[in-house]
């Protein structure tokens, strides 16, 4: 049960349709602040509409920052808004096993966009020999926005931690499919 009531679409003022249209649990705590949810928002835009970031790469990365932390309620979003962007079932294992440390059939790219995200979430520091690959593979602009989408979504899943948000119903099925490692 979140710490926070939520604040319901009907409760916020029409100044913050944006925050009214939102329908997860997170947002009607994050309502609670409407000009801090409202930049917050503000960025989260830019990493799925303005990036040039292959869409995949950013939801592999939010999945691994979700799974590596244990933050169900991000990871799980994640894996239904992931199959929107070409994610698969095969993806989602990998990140799980990549987790656990083992080798996976992603490829050279994916294998470092998740070392990435392992590296900035759990040592607040990333290998010379992954920022090299990154940069020469994704250029400096999408190294950047990388760097953006992990460090948010690191924020985003303490959010979600500090305020106690629950997955909401009809997420059983991917919690059964793709348990996060203990």
């Amino acid at each position: 049960m979140a710490r926070l009531p939520f604040i319901r679409p009907h409760d916020i003022p029409s100044t913050h349709p944006d925050i009214a249209a939102r329908k997860a649990d997170a947002f009607a705590v994050l309502a609670h602040s409407l000009d801090g949810t409202r930049a917050m928002l503000s960025l989260g835009r830019y990493m799925r509409d303005g990036s040039r970031l292959d869409p995949r790469l950013r939801e592999l990365a939010i999945l691994q920052v979700g799974c590596l932390v244990g933050a169900r309620y991000e990871f799980y979003h994640h894996v239904k808004i992931g199959f929107d962007f070409g994610v698969t079932e095969a993806d989602v294992d990998a990140v799980i096993a990549e987790t656990r440390g083992e080798h996976t059939a992603l490829g050279q790219l994916e294998r470092a966009v998740l070392r990435m995200a392992r590296q900035l979430t759990g040592e607040i520091r990333l290998d010379w020999d992954t920022f090299a690959f990154l940069e020469q593979s994704l250029g400096r602009e999408q190294l950047v926005d990388l760097a953006l989408i992990i460090g948010h979504y690191n924020s985003v899943v303490r959010l979600i931690a500090c305020f106690e948000v629950d997955l909401e119903p009809g997420y059983e099925d991917l919690v059964r499919r793709f348990p996060l490692p203990a």
